[in-house]
């Protein structure tokens, strides 16, 4: 049954041992706690009788234990259209003809409940609606003053949208629970804490007056509500929640206008029926025989229940069936943990066998544990549990979400170890938000995305190709479940996106050939528009943040609205392939500067390769080297001893050339200290030496454009940065 291979030792081991036994574990006479068994057997003959529904157990039980109480809010009325009214008035309001058909409509559904009483609220509007079905059944309908809708104080009389009383509305409506409850409505009117007590007082009479009937009950929303909070025995927060938040017409606790709702009450509590032990237990009923019917003591795993949700949920086979057998069974994909080989996995399939549909779902991923830094199980005995929220709030969900998807396996536990975490906020979160920081800053402004972008630049047509890559290999990822290869597969091209294709071309986006930055922006827009996309599934808020970065024709209101990403340019094997070998040769040249103590900034003469790749690779390739590694030439020599070699000779034009860099630099960071935005041009402020000052004097051209830098002043410095480069020395500030 588990399609996917991450954990084959628990399709072949766990689960196959599991079924290979054929345990008959769901269902047990030993348990007290459990789904009770819908099963009645005679003491007597032993006939056996299963029970569908509340409705079949109320009409087989015996001595009165149970009452069906058919609650039904008033048909549509003058009140309600064309807009909601408050009102609390006997005689105002009568329905429309809308709610007259409505009442008819509710009447030929309770003709076959064998109701016995009608009682109904006094008003108007709720007594026509009961009088319509009291006419239809040919039952009498007793009116009582308990039923009446809520009084509404200084409201009644205006619209629920009324300036006047919006004030006290809103500051009524957002009110805790208890304050709710005991506050009045409209500063004079009732509290729903009396209103409660009287629709109880009520229902509590007419069970014990009508034990073992159906009885109707015409009113209004609010006092039906609160009479389902007794009768359910909701806790506030539940019943507020739902009441203050009007979605009394979906949630279904109550219908709309003249919907019946049955509530089958425990005429022993006056409260509804409970169907777990030991209530069930006392729901008894005569056999055919004479006997006396008493339910099985077996009971039911809770999984159990789960394990019919395919079906349950649907109501199947009474409603739904054709869209169950044509499209909802079995599903594509279920996920849960490891610990429920046993529970959910067993019973779905276990289910669905037994009716004869087969298995259950196509393709599982089966998760494993989340385990403490040191491996071992969470326990608050052990002190060594994870607080959630305390997570959330120092990380964000979308790091949390990611770590899990690509630290391990989905099937192997997951060790909560917080150094692995903080991998994904530096190696991640902060690369992706710093190139989407560069592009809004640079390349961004102004810039509309419309097509796949075709540039000339080498940097841009590797990345593009990448990206192409990338979405190919994500889609057959996913397809496959394979959850953690695509959000690895993120990871490494998130870095190489801002650690290779943005520091490669960050003066590109800076030229003042318009053209160059104009391509460079088009293609890292391009980029951010899909990889927003790719992203989507696994940080879903901050692929929100990318995905507003970038201006796009046709642009949805969220990513989440977009269609997965298709991969349209060409991937360009062999061009991902001379990169990587690019990048691996500036890597290994690198570290020879690093065994050498040779700083990247200053520039060296020759780089001498062995590779054979690179030899046949076009200029462009050996050009990204020589500005990653610094070398003003590369050299290649098939018959060099190791991969690369470095010339360390560093002659006087060298040395300058570095220190020029080097005081670029700094100043660069001088204004980073002092947060001066790209563009903005300010005075550089130095105290030198002889040296240093001629020094400026023979660069000062090239450092007034690379520095963004309108004139040096030479002159004392207070509170300045000190900066020595061979026998140079300044102290540095600026003048804004």
């Amino acid at each position: 049954f588990q399609q996917k291979r991450h954990a084959p030792y628990i399709k072949g081991g766990r689960f196959g041992e599991w079924l290979s036994e054929v345990k008959d574990w769901a269902i047990s006479r030993e348990r007290y706690w459990g789904t009770p068994l819908p099963v009645w057997q005679c003491s007597s003959c032993g006939q056996r009788e299963t029970i569908g529904s509340f409705e079949e157990l109320f009409l087989r039980s015996r001595d009165k234990a149970l009452t069906r109480l058919i609650l039904m809010r008033h048909g549509e009325s003058e009140k309600n259209i064309p807009y909601e009214l408050f009102d609390s008035s006997r005689d105002t309001f009568s329905l429309t003809d809308r709610g007259k058909k409505e009442a008819k409509e509710a009447a030929n559904i309770l003709k076959k409940k064998g109701a016995t009483v009608i009682y109904s609220s006094p008003l108007k509007r709720a007594r026509e609606t009961a009088e319509i079905i009291g006419g239809e059944l040919g039952k009498k309908v007793v009116l009582d003053d308990r039923l009446w809708e809520a009084r509404n104080g200084e409201w009644d009389g205006h619209r629920a949208d009324d300036p006047e009383i919006k004030e006290s509305r809103v500051f009524y409506n957002k009110l805790p629970d208890r304050s709710y409850y005991e506050a009045r409505r409209g500063n004079t009117g009732e509290r729903w804490e009396e209103v409660e007590k009287r629709v109880t007082s009520f229902a509590q009479e007419a069970v014990g007056r009508h034990k073992g009937e159906t009885v109707i009950i015409v009113s209004h929303e609010g006092p039906l509500m609160f009479l389902l909070r007794y009768l359910k025995d909701l806790s506030l927060e539940e019943i507020t929640n739902l009441w203050q938040e009007r979605r009394t017409f979906n949630h279904g606790l109550l219908g709309g206008f003249a919907e019946p709702t049955a509530v089958f009450v425990n005429t022993e509590t006056d409260r509804e029926i409970d169907p777990h032990r030991p209530y069930i237990d006392e729901i008894k009923f005569s056999c055919q025989c004479g006997g006396e019917m008493v339910r099985v003591k077996e009971v039911m795993d809770v999984w159990f229940d789960s394990g019919a949700m395919p079906f349950a949920q649907d109501h199947y086979p009474f409603k739904n069936r054709e869209w169950l057998e044509k499209h909802g069974y079995p599903a594509d994909f279920v996920s849960e943990a490891i610990d429920q080989t046993r529970g959910w996995f067993y019973t779905l399939h276990a289910i669905g066998v037994l009716l004869g549909k087969g298995r259950a779902y196509k393709n599982v991923i089966c998760l494993g544990h989340l385990l403490d830094k040191e491996g071992k199980k969470m326990s608050k005995s052990l002190g060594n549990i994870i607080i959630p929220q305390e997570a959330i709030d120092k990380y964000g969900v979308d790091v949390l979400r990611f770590w899990m998807y690509a630290v391990s396996q989905p099937g192997e536990s997951k060790n909560f170890d917080e150094q692995t975490i903080d991998e994904v906020v530096k190696k991640v979160v902060n690369p992706l938000l710093n190139v989407v920081a560069f592009f809004e800053l640079f390349g961004g402004r102004g810039l509309k995305v419309n097509k796949t972008p075709e540039p000339s630049n080498l940097l841009d047509r590797w990345i593009l190709s990448y990206l192409s890559k990338l979405i190919s290999e994500n889609t057959l990822y996913l397809e496959s479940y394979k959850v953690t290869e695509a959000a690895r597969n993120l990871k490494d091209f998130i870095l190489d996106l801002s650690q290779w294709y943005l520091r490669r071309s960050r003066e590109r986006f800076k030229s003042k050939d318009l053209s160059r930055g104009k391509e460079a922006g088009e293609t890292l827009g391009f980029v951010l528009y899909k990889l927003a996309k790719l992203m989507a599934p696994f940080m879903p808020f901050l692929s929100e943040r990318v995905y507003a970065s970038v201006s796009v024709s046709g642009k949805k209101e969220s990513v989440h609205l977009e269609s997965w990403p298709k991969a349209r340019g060409i991937q360009r094997r062999g061009l991902l392939e001379e990169m990587r070998e690019v990048r691996r040769v500036a890597s290994l040249a690198l570290e020879k500067r690093a065994e050498a103590g040779v700083k990247v900034r200053q520039p060296l003469s020759v780089l001498k390769v062995k590779s054979d790749k690179l030899a046949s690779c076009h200029r462009e390739f050996l050009e990204l080297i020589k500005e990653e590694v610094n070398v003003r030439g590369i050299v290649f020599e098939p018959n060099l001893i190791g991969e690369v070699e470095l010339d360390l000779t560093i002659t006087p034009e060298l040395e300058r050339e570095g220190e020029i860099r080097e005081f670029v630099r700094r100043v660069q960071e001088l204004r980073k200290e002092n947060d001066l935005k790209p563009g903005r041009y300010v005075n550089l402020l130095v105290e030198a030496n002889k040296e240093g000052e001629r020094f400026l004097n023979s660069i000062k051209d090239k450092l007034l454009e690379s520095a963004q830098i309108k004139d040096i002043k030479f002159r004392e410095v207070q509170d300045g940065k000190r900066l020595d480069i061979n026998n140079l020395e300044f102290i540095l500030g600026l003048e804004m």
